[in-house]
């Protein structure tokens, strides 16, 4: 297969070691930075300026977006409009037309789209996923959700920036949760919550914010600035709870019955990028179908400007605020 790559910083380096690790034979990247582009060449079978270059020199089979969010809609519609099997980076968007376009362009089109939502692909995450299926836990009563670390910014400096990022760590951590919870419960129903650290026009780098899926109620604890790295989430059933919990390359789930102890789960210790990239390239084959699609990103993106659009100015100013297409309340 021939896999393109467009935008080589941080996320477009991992998924390229994924791509390698898979054995792809051909992998092309695009990055308008002379520095990306040497860092990838161990990589790459060659890289181009920008996807531009790349859709018109290479006859991709697939294609993965890791550019800013704002670069998302432009650069996947005209990747599917070419006929090519499209991976791209969450947020989706960074509203909810540009969503909607890429929504349009996907069903469109005979080729698969995938939204990146890896944690999904976390063999943990699947287990817990399997365990509400089969009603293991009893009825859902209460989802969190926290994904905490300390910001480092080195090499993604546009992840800060308001135009580009569309918001802080609501927009880039807070994606993966919200879809967590809906892939783990259900739609959302309601959306709001609270962030603070958006001074002299930054964006927010912590964040708590609530949701609702009929009689379920979820959290999610976001922050930037709280080293080292560490998520969990936890489910709370009728019957039993279950936790995923992430400590640096260490990833388990325990679940627990009433008044019982905690027990492990066993489960595959396969990275999630690598299995995400090894389902999204059955999926360009035609042999599975995928596991995300445009939709979710969509949805993920209505939820936070829903969390967004509820917030009310508070003193000193610190009160994040979203860019100025994020920030009319989506209902």
């Amino acid at each position: 297969m021939r896999v393109g790559v467009v935008g080589l910083g941080t996320v477009g380096q991992t998924h390229l070691a994924a791509l390698k690790y898979l054995h792809v034979p051909w992998i092309y990247g695009a990055d308008p930075s002379p520095t990306a582009r040497e860092r990838a060449a161990t990589f790459t079978t060659r890289c181009f300026a920008n996807s531009r270059d790349l859709l018109s020199s290479v006859d991709l089979d697939a294609m993965v977006i890791a550019t800013p969010p704002r670069s998302h809609r432009d650069i996947s519609v005209a990747a599917l409009q070419a006929g090519i099997a499209v991976l791209c980076e969450k947020p989706l968007g960074l509203t909810l037309e540009d969503c909607e376009a890429i929504a349009d362009a996907a069903s469109n089109s005979r080729r698969p789209f995938m939204v990146g939502f890896c944690h999904r692909f976390q063999p943990q995450v699947q287990a817990l996923k399997e365990l509400l299926d089969a009603g293991s836990l009893g009825a859902p009563v209460l989802v969190t959700l926290s994904f905490t670390h300390g910001l480092t910014e080195q090499g993604r400096e546009w992840i800060v920036d308001r135009t580009l990022a569309g918001g802080g760590v609501l927009f880039d951590s807070g994606s993966h949760a919200v879809d967590l919870f809906r892939y783990l419960v259900g739609e959302v129903d309601d959306a709001a919550g609270l962030t603070v650290g958006a001074e002299a026009g930054g964006v927010e780098d912590v964040c708590i914010a609530c949701l609702r899926s009929g009689d379920v109620l979820g959290t999610l604890v976001l922050s930037w600035k709280t080293p080292p790295w560490q998520g969990t989430i936890e489910v709370v059933g009728a019957a039993a709870r279950a936790r995923v919990e992430y400590d640096g390359d260490q990833v388990r789930l325990r679940t627990r019955a009433t008044d019982a102890p905690w027990k492990s789960v066993r489960t595959s210790r396969e990275d999630r990028f690598v299995a995400e990239l090894r389902h999204f390239l059955a999926c360009a084959r035609g042999e599975e179908a995928p596991l995300t699609c445009a939709r979710d990103g969509l949805e993920a993106t209505r939820a936070i400007l829903q969390i967004y659009g509820g917030q009310t100015s508070g003193t000193r100013g610190r009160v994040s605020v979203a860019s100025q297409t994020a920030r009319t309340r989506v209902v």
